[in-house]
C-alpha cells in the first residue's frame, strides 16, 4: 500500500537533511471570540495575531504548543462563499506523544470527539521516526 507515495522509503528525508512542514491552514469560523476560547483554552494553543482592521475585518492566528503549524482562523462574511464552509470537517488532525493524556486532559477541558481516540498506524505502517509514540486526535470546535 505504501510502495510509492508519500510515505515510501524513497519519499522520507533523510537525517540532517530539509524538512517540509504543514505551514499555515485556514478554519472557517462564525465567532473568532468563541474559536479563541476553544483553541487557546481547551486545546493549549497560543495566540499568534490577533488584529482588527478599519474596514471591520479581523486576522486571528493560533498555533499549537510546539508552534509546528499555524492555523488562521477567518470569520466570512455571511452570505459569501466561504461563509458555507463554516461547521464542515476541516480535515486536521493532530498528534500527541502521549495519547491518553492529552485526550483526558482536553476532554477535563470541555472537548467534545466524534469517536474514541485511536492510532491509525500499525507495523504493517508505522510512523516515521521520531513520532512513532504520536497517535492523531480528531475533535471540533464550536460551529454555533
Amino acid at each position: 500500500m505504501c510502495d510509492k507515495g508519500p510515505c515510501s522509503k524513497e519519499a522520507q528525508l533523510e537525517p540532517g537533511s530539509r524538512y517540509l512542514r504543514i505551514f499555515k491552514s485556514t478554519v472557517f469560523v462564525r465567532d473568532h471570540d468563541r474559536s479563541l476560547q476553544f483553541y487557546v483554552d481547551q486545546l493549549g494553543f497560543s495566540v499568534l495575531a490577533d488584529t482588527r482592521f478599519e474596514f471591520g475585518g479581523r486576522w486571528v492566528a493560533v498555533a499549537p504548543p510546539d508552534g509546528s503549524a499555524i492555523l488562521a482562523l477567518v470569520a466570512p462574511k455571511r452570505g459569501s462563499e466561504n461563509y458555507k464552509h463554516i461547521g464542515r470537517h476541516t480535515q486536521i488532525a493532530f498528534i500527541a506523544e502521549d495519547i491518553n493524556a492529552t485526550f483526558e486532559l482536553w476532554r477535563s477541558r470541555g472537548v467534545r470527539f466524534h469517536h474514541p481516540h485511536r492510532s491509525l498506524f500499525s507495523a504493517e505502517h508505522p510512523l516515521p521516526s521520531p513520532m512513532r509514540t504520536a497517535t492523531p486526535l480528531n475533535c471540533s470546535a464550536p460551529t454555533r
